[in-house]
């Protein structure tokens, strides 16, 4: 099975290519490192597959409100690159990592049929790309799952996000507290690992159910005080945490995936919850010799 992944250089792109190369996949991997940028012309000689799966896209979305417009063009143009060249290819499946697109709840759990509310450019970039992924699945057949991951952990994150933030700050000699904006908030943590084996799932499934859309997360909510005791716990570190800010414009309190849908269609489950995932990227931490902030 030959498959292409673009932004395999980048967090989730890096673990899931270890494991699908582990599993005797041919990997291509389509990445800025490389020396692929997803213009029409890097893709000229990038040939057929079986299935792409579309990782690359800038992701900070406290970025995407200082240069949108790099955001927005970057993010649309290479998921219609892409497509397109699926297309002419006639590649059997296409798999699009999008992002959690709900907004403020208005019930919990959130199934795939929660109203769409997102309101920052990283967000509205992503369902931008979720429409035309739809477009592409009905007008042309093509077999498109659109999974929307709600928040992803592990060893290599970005140092911007909350985990690398905290372990940085937990590993810093000079200091004897760690500084958090908002202490509240709860969100739904995944483990890398488990997006990895349901991303191998989703793309060796037979079946045709095309476009699908698939909530991916643990299905439960810890907040940021949680994750940073249980992060201070498995480091075995003591540090004060402290809170710098007041709560944000437009805050989410809570939100927590329903994942009845993927659980039925590809007999999956969770296999870390919150602990057990914290204990193994500290392992993992040590195994990998990877530095938190890459």
């Amino acid at each position: 099975m030959r498959v292409i992944i673009t932004g395999g250089n980048g967090f989730i792109g890096c673990h899931l290519i270890r494991h699908l190369f582990s599993q005797g996949l041919d990997i291509k991997n389509l990445s800025r490192q490389e020396g692929y940028d997803l213009s029409d012309d890097c893709l000229q000689d990038v040939g057929s597959a079986d299935a792409v799966i579309h990782l690359a896209a800038k992701t900070f979305v406290p970025d995407s409100r200082i240069d949108p417009k790099n955001l927005y063009k970057e993010n649309f143009i290479s998921t219609l690159n892409l497509l397109e060249h699926s297309r002419q290819k006639g590649i059997k499946k296409f798999v699009y990592l999008s992002s959690y697109v709900y907004g403020k709840p208005t019930y919990l759990p959130i199934n795939e049929d929660h109203p769409l509310n997102i309101n920052n450019p990283y967000g509205r970039s992503k369902l931008l790309c979720e429409s035309l992924c739809k477009s592409y699945a009905e007008d042309f057949g093509m077999n498109i799952i659109i999974v929307r991951p709600f928040n992803v952990y592990g060893w290599g994150q970005d140092s911007r996000f909350l985990l690398p933030t905290i372990i940085n700050q937990a590993m810093d000699i000079h200091s004897d507290k760690i500084m958090l904006h908002d202490l509240k908030p709860k969100r739904d943590f995944l483990y890398i690992k488990d997006l990895v084996i349901i991303l191998d799932k989703i793309l060796k499934e037979p079946s045709n159910q095309s476009p699908s859309v698939l909530n991916l997360g643990l299905g439960k909510s810890y907040s940021v005080k949680d994750i940073a005791t249980k992060l201070l716990d498995v480091f075995n570190i003591q540090k004060n945490l402290i809170q710098k800010g007041s709560k944000r414009e437009n805050e989410i309190d809570d939100c927590y995936a329903d994942i009845s849908y993927v659980k039925e269609r590809f007999s999956w489950s969770p296999a870390f919850d919150i602990d057990e995932g914290l204990k193994d990227m500290y392992l993992s931490l040590g195994e990998n010799q990877v530095n938190v902030s890459k």
